[in-house]
């Protein structure tokens, strides 16, 4: 029997009461109404003790929900604790100016959506120059609060216990807890709570590339998982302004900048336009078209300096490159499928050359250039082949001429699926050793 839901053990508890009320007023037989009231009372007990059971039966069990559901728990002593810790910095200037600039930013934000992503307009140039201003107040503010922080060991004011310097520490270990679980957060259904985890790493590290994923992917890639498109664009946006402070528009290293300073900022810009153009999520939206900022994406890992700097540095260096750039080409590839498809299911003329056929050719490209890579990206390779599968598919029902491919891309998916490790007893057991050592540290800090 599945998990009864909250709304559904209200309403049996309503028609319960119903049928107790309804019994002891209507005019029956003392011995009948009795018997009638015991039989419900009884079924009302059957049940509790049915529920009661099964709770202690998932609770016992090493089942994916049992795990999962211990997973969420120990969580929340995470996010309890930055609620916590969050007391003790919520008042800094720096809090605040990062206020503004989100403020400034939702302004540009509306000036830079879908087709309008390279509009260059007087009213945009005023509020990015503004941003710009407020973004360089915002760094200088913050290293002011953290070197006080830092180095400060007189007692916060308004904090009983703790100096500056131990509050300091206490942020860095559960910012580091957190980035460490983040994607685990993914996997059991706390999205809502990675997102307000996210919030906290964003307005608290004092590393800028922290910072960064926090908006790009802790809230605004989540918050586009979740179908809250408007504020993912809006977080992600704020991380791209973050980095446009510092590198302007990418066409060359400023010149107090480590050259793997910089690419590492252009790979996550990349990064974060890629997450704006993933089709699957944003392509049904009527604000965002996701061609403009997969093609403004592909500007950015074409970008001279950048592959010069950044892909030729290692083998990894240049593994994470092919992911970032299959991953762009695989969702321009999507966008395509999805244009053409709207177009075959309303009759239109197609403006372009593509067709089902050129499609699954040139997936099959980069399915072959997956399987070439140094260490093949598995989560990239289902992608195509789940895409190539949709095309074959899709053309079948609309032409009756069926592409070649489709077991086999099955069979190559099921296979890729079954080496993935599944989410077991492991994974909860490395969740609460994660949590219990944070809290260990918080406290020896803290007796220090």
């Amino acid at each position: 029997m599945g998990k009864i839901s909250n709304q559904q053990i209200i309403s049996i508890g309503s028609l319960l009461l119903s049928a107790l009320i309804t019994v002891i007023t209507k005019d029956l037989p003392p011995v009948l109404r009795w018997i009638t009231v015991g039989l419900i009372l009884l079924l009302a007990l059957t049940y509790f003790i049915y529920s009661m059971l099964s709770a202690i039966r998932v609770r016992n069990s090493i089942s994916s929900t049992a795990i999962i559901a211990k997973s969420k728990k120990y969580i929340d002593y995470l996010y309890k604790l930055s609620k916590a810790n969050e007391k003790k910095l919520k008042k800094f200037a720096a809090v605040n100016d990062l206020k503004v600039i989100e403020r400034i930013n939702k302004k540009v934000v509306k000036t830079v959506r879908g087709k309008n992503i390279n509009l260059d307009n007087n009213k945009r140039k005023a509020l990015q120059k503004d941003l710009n201003v407020k973004i360089d107040a915002y760094q200088k503010t913050k290293k002011a609060n953290y070197d006080i922080l830092k180095y400060d060991d007189q007692i916060i004011k308004n904090t009983k216990h703790l100096s500056g310097k131990k509050t300091y520490e206490i942020t860095q270990k559960i910012i580091t807890s957190i980035c460490d679980l983040n994607r685990i957060l993914l996997q059991i259904d706390q999205h809502k709570l990675r997102i307000k985890l996210g919030k906290f790493v964003a307005k608290y590290t004092d590393n800028l590339y922290t910072q960064l994923d926090a908006y790009i992917d802790y809230i605004g890639w989540t918050y586009i998982l979740i179908g809250n498109v408007n504020k993912g664009f809006k977080a992600i946006m704020t991380g791209i302004g973050l980095i446009e402070q510092q590198i302007g528009d990418g066409s060359q290293i400023p010149e107090d900048m480590r050259p793997e300073d910089f690419c590492h900022l252009m790979f996550m810009k990349a990064r974060a336009y890629r997450h704006l153009g993933t089709t699957y999520y944003t392509y049904a939206s009527r604000h965002i078209d996701p061609t403009a900022y997969l093609n403004k994406a592909l500007e950015i890992v074409n970008n001279p300096i950048f592959l010069e700097k950044f892909k030729n540095r290692d083998c990894d260096c240049e593994n994470r490159y092919q992911k970032l750039r299959i991953g762009i080409e695989n969702n321009l590839l999507l966008a395509e499928y999805y244009k053409l498809t709207e177009c075959m299911k309303n009759k239109c003329m197609n403006d372009s050359n593509c067709t089902f056929d050129s499609l699954a050719k040139d997936i099959d490209e980069k399915i072959a250039e997956v399987k070439q890579m140094k260490k093949m990206d598995k989560h990239r390779l289902i992608k195509l082949l789940v895409l190539k599968n949709q095309i074959i598919m899709t053309n079948k029902y609309y032409t009756g001429i069926e592409i070649e491919g489709l077991e086999d891309n099955l069979k190559a998916i099921k296979g890729v699926l079954e080496q993935n490790i599944n989410f077991d007893d492991a994974m909860e057991v490395f969740i609460q050793q994660k949590i219990q050592s944070l809290y260990d540290d918080v406290l020896e800090i803290i007796r220090s």
